[in-house]
């Protein structure tokens, strides 16, 4: 059976491919765009906050996965401490922070399309793993009562 969320899945490697293929060329070959180093500057601070936003979440949730899924064997539970305490979803609200930082880091404003398809991507997994989160995990409509925030 195929999984529903396959075609969102498909679309967001591709969105990745063509990310890095473009901040390649833009950013480091043809410069077709170009960013202050201010703006240089800021997009490696991004990094930074990217990098405690993911420690700070490995920290509270030692179940992160790749696969939207819930493991019952596992006493999977929701985790509310942390950046849970704030958003519902910080490993996703540092993934877009990242490579809106990196392609600003990189000096490549057309960059910043991809990231664009890469948001809105996210946002449709996002959907998909509410909705197996609401059915499968327990207390998790309780949780999204008390933080009502996915990503900001």
């Amino acid at each position: 059976m195929i999984k529903k969320d396959i075609i969102p899945m498909i679309l967001l490697i591709a969105s990745f491919f063509a990310f890095f293929i473009v901040v390649c060329l833009d950013g480091g070959r043809y410069h077709w765009s170009t960013v202050p180093l201010w703006g240089k500057i800021i997009g490696f601070i991004g990094f930074v906050i990217v990098f405690i936003i993911t420690v700070l979440v490995m920290k509270e949730n030692s179940y992160a996965s790749k696969v939207v899924r819930v493991d019952k064997e596992g006493e999977h539970k929701v985790i509310t401490t942390g950046p849970y305490a704030v958003v519902r979803h910080p490993m996703y609200s540092g993934s877009i922070l990242w490579f809106f930082s990196m392609s600003i880091a990189l000096g490549s404003l057309y960059g910043l399309i991809p990231v664009v398809f890469i948001t809105i991507l996210l946002i449709v997994r996002i959907s998909y793993e509410e909705k197996l989160l609401h059915e499968e995990l327990e207390g998790y409509t309780e949780y999204t009562k008390k933080v009502k925030k996915r990503l900001v």
